[in-house]
């Protein structure tokens, strides 16, 4: 996976995932990619980077239809935000809440920032979009 930064969007998958998101007419695509990152707690698997990545990125979609986005969005985030802002994100928080969780504890992406110059600074910036990640 390339990655330029440690935001949420700062990497290959993530903006492939926003690719693929601006075709959703619904929360679905996003629930989805939140539950792959669950998993199934009695058999959990293996958590890749792609998929953690993608997790992410869907999770700052949640934050921002709460009002809590982490500025400046790409470009086609806030499209699909400014044509879906009516989609209730709430019922989607603890989800997005628990599928941070494990990727902050639990994930190849996670292990990948570790080994890096600029861990902290990742943790420090998905740390901050789990406590963005409120119910109204």
């Amino acid at each position: 996976m390339g990655a330029w930064g440690e935001g949420p969007f700062d990497n290959d998958r993530a903006l492939d995932w926003l690719g693929d998101l601006a075709s959703a007419p619904d929360l679905g695509f996003i629930r989805e990619a939140l539950a792959l990152a669950v998993g199934d707690p009695d058999a959990p698997e293996y958590l890749d980077s792609a998929d953690a990545a993608a997790a992410i990125a869907a999770a700052e979609i949640v934050a921002a239809l709460q009002g809590y986005a982490r500025f400046p969005l790409p470009d086609n985030a806030v499209k699909w935000l400014m044509d879906h802002c009516e989609l209730p994100g709430g019922p989607l928080v603890p989800l997005a809440r628990e599928a941070v969780t494990r990727v902050l504890t639990s994930s190849e992406l996670q292990e990948l920032w570790a080994e890096s110059a600029t861990y902290e600074a990742w943790k420090a910036e998905t740390e901050g979009l789990l406590r963005r990640l409120v119910a109204p």
